[in-house]
């Protein structure tokens, strides 16, 4: 039988910037196994493809495939359902397998969203995966495959739990070539130094300028030897490790087949001891590459920092999600306030590169005072990348079990389907809970603790380039940054204190901007819609008096934004143009002007008035001299 192994197109589409996607490692671990074993198999990454079912279709037409396999997570439900409605579309008899945290997460609901899916692979695959494809190859007995699924008549077959794989170290490399790593490497993992050096400051001290960075993607452990309340280990609840010899075996595998020159770790926990992590550093310094990790923060002490700074560790992840010890230990966390504290301190004082983490929302345990705890402490925390998210129930988790059983989830599978909407399982109001989503997404928006207000040399209107002298707000060191894009979010880095900071508009075009639009209002007498609501428009707003405006309305369609208020001020989605009678579009952003004015065109069903936020940079004229 001829086997094809997809891997889900899981970029997002409708990105304006440089596509990126970090590639899932257990569809290529399964594809590895496969091989290893004998059968014959197709592999196929629907990412690098512009019509990725097309593609999907032809390969199986082409090659008479027999068997597809894919997998993924459970908010990948509808992509996932969508390569198979296409497969079948192809291939109306083609045997259809899932596996990964959407099977292993919640069996029978999943079976019962895919409808039609024929077998669902439970807990870790690699085994499981081999013994069904022996068994329909054969016209075997598929009842005795433990870790299996599937429809049987009107009832869904769960067989027996499959053991977890004791030795990891076993198991093949994921299967790289199979994927088109080299292309994933080239196209979605590869920056000049100019684009990523000012995201980790430390890697100046290791690359030069012209030098490609590429980033490689390593799986050094499985599940984690915690339990969380909020999370599924999709591979497990056992904790296992590779060995560091297979660790370093597969990095000089990448290094040389690949070229790559910077490893992030994938693993939901890296290391359980300090130890493992002092003896990686002893074996990962004289490679002289740039490494990132996910780590617990009551794991860190100044010694193991210090080590690792010294072996060339540039990232931690820290599993933060909240400060509030009552909720921490609500969540199973097992780690306190000060703890975390702590470890975010010895990163900061040995300057190792950059700590981050999150902050969850909306936990069983949250209140009022506690959310205000968390926003407090990320406001005083303002040098750390700390994203603040609210608190999503996945199928597998505790917190799901919690929501089903005080029927807070009602039906299961309508949950998937509708691709795991947010559920408020605290005791907070829905008002409460809709006002908290507001205010997270406001801060995570705009309110960017680490900025400066630079001090404009000179500003070339044709590019949008100027040079500006700014100040680290720590160390007082002044920099001055040469050809920067003033209307992208394009960060600058203090190198000895190793904290990025945004830079916002300079007050004096600020000004220029807000003096011209306010007479372009006076002698037309228009309905202005500024278009685009991003980082550099927040901080036009904030330095001017352009809010206070009757005729100047905010517009901008990201969904999330919809009926929040920028300094008293709604943002509304385009389609409320029409309402608004807007008159002139000014648009902040620099890309994709021409599909922003088809979409206004066709909103408006009318011509308008259409420009671009620079063209009111210059200093303050009239607006016949401004429209020249």
């Amino acid at each position: 039988m001829n086997f094809l192994i997809v891997m889900p197109y899981i970029i997002a589409p409708g990105k304006l910037r440089k596509p990126e996607y970090m590639i899932p490692l257990g569809v290529m671990c399964i594809s590895s196994s496969l091989k290893a074993a004998g059968f014959n198999i197709f592999t196929l990454n629907l990412n690098h493809y512009t019509e990725p079912y097309s593609e999907l279709k032809k390969r199986i037409t082409e090659n008479n495939i027999d068997i597809i396999l894919t997998g993924g997570l459970s908010v990948n439900f509808s992509i996932l359902r969508h390569t198979f409605d296409h497969a079948k579309a192809a291939n109306p008899n083609i045997i259809t397998i899932c596996g990964g945290g959407i099977i292993s997460g919640d069996p029978q609901a999943a079976m019962q969203a895919f409808n039609d899916l024929d077998f669902g692979i439970i807990g870790e695959g690699e085994i499981t995966v081999c013994e069904l494809a022996h068994a329909l190859e054969t016209s075997g007995n598929i009842n005795n495959i433990p870790g299996i699924i599937f429809k049987n008549d009107k009832e869904y077959i769960q067989t027996q739990p499959r053991e977890e794989i004791k030795n990891i170290d076993e198991l093949p490399f994921p299967d790289y070539a199979g994927f088109e790593y080299k292309k994933y490497i080239d196209q979605y993992c590869s920056s000049n130094f100019e684009e990523l050096h000012v995201d980790i400051p430390t890697l100046q001290s290791i690359f030069t300028q012209d030098i490609s960075i590429k980033k490689g993607v390593i799986a050094g452990s499985r599940s984690c030897p915690f339990s969380c309340t909020f999370c599924f280990h999709t591979s497990g609840q056992k904790y296992r490790q590779h060995s560091l010899d297979y660790i370093f075996k597969e990095l000089d595998f990448l290094i040389e087949k690949y070229g790559i020159n910077l490893v992030f770790f994938q693993d939901e926990l890296f290391a359980s001891s300090a130890q493992r992590v002092k003896d990686f550093c002893t074996r990962i310094k004289p490679y002289n590459i740039p490494w990132r990790v996910n780590l617990r923060a009551n794991n860190i002490t100044e010694d193991l920092i210090k080590t690792m700074k010294e072996s060339g560790c540039i990232h931690v992840i820290f599993g933060i999600e909240n400060i509030n010890d009552s909720i921490l230990e609500g969540m199973n966390k097992r780690i306190t306030r000060e703890q975390i504290e702590n470890g975010l301190s010895l990163v900061k004082k040995y300057k190792l590169g950059k700590a981050t983490g999150n902050l969850l929302f909306g936990d069983i345990y949250e209140t009022e005072e506690t959310i205000q705890n968390s926003i407090d402490w990320w406001r005083e925390k303002w040098q750390i990348e700390i994203s603040l998210l609210m608190i999503q129930v996945y199928p597998g988790s505790y917190i799901y079990k919690y929501a089903l059983k005080n029927n807070l989830i009602t039906d299961p599978v309508q949950f998937l389907l509708d691709g795991c909407p947010h559920i408020n399982i605290s005791k907070l109001s829905s008002a409460k809970i809709y006002d908290l989503k507001n205010t997270i997404t406001y801060l995570t928006r705009y309110e960017k603790r680490a900025t400066v207000y630079p001090e404009l040399l000179d500003y070339n209107k044709q590019t949008n380039k100027a040079n500006f002298e700014w100040t680290c707000k720590i160390c007082k060191r002044k920099y001055i940054s040469h050809e920067h894009d003033l209307y992208k979010v394009k960060k600058v880095s203090c190198q000895d204190c190793i904290i990025d900071y945004i830079p916002v508009i300079p007050r004096v075009l600020a000004t220029n901007i807000e003096q011209n639009i306010i007479q372009y209002i006076k002698e037309t007498n228009h309905n202005l819609g500024l278009w685009g609501i991003n980082l550099f428009a927040y901080y036009l707003l904030k330095e001017s008096n352009l809010t206070q405006l009757d005729n100047l309305f905010l517009i901008d369609d990201d969904k999330q934004l919809d009926g929040i208020e920028i300094f008293n001020k709604k943002i509304s989605p385009s389609s409320m143009m029409q309402e608004l009678n807007i008159d002139t579009l000014i648009v902040t952003g620099t890309n994709h002007i021409d599909k922003f004015k088809i979409k206004a065109q066709n909103v408006l069903n009318r011509k308008i008035n259409f420009k671009i936020i620079h063209d009111f940079a210059d200093e303050f004229k009239s607006i016949n001299i401004l429209s020249q």
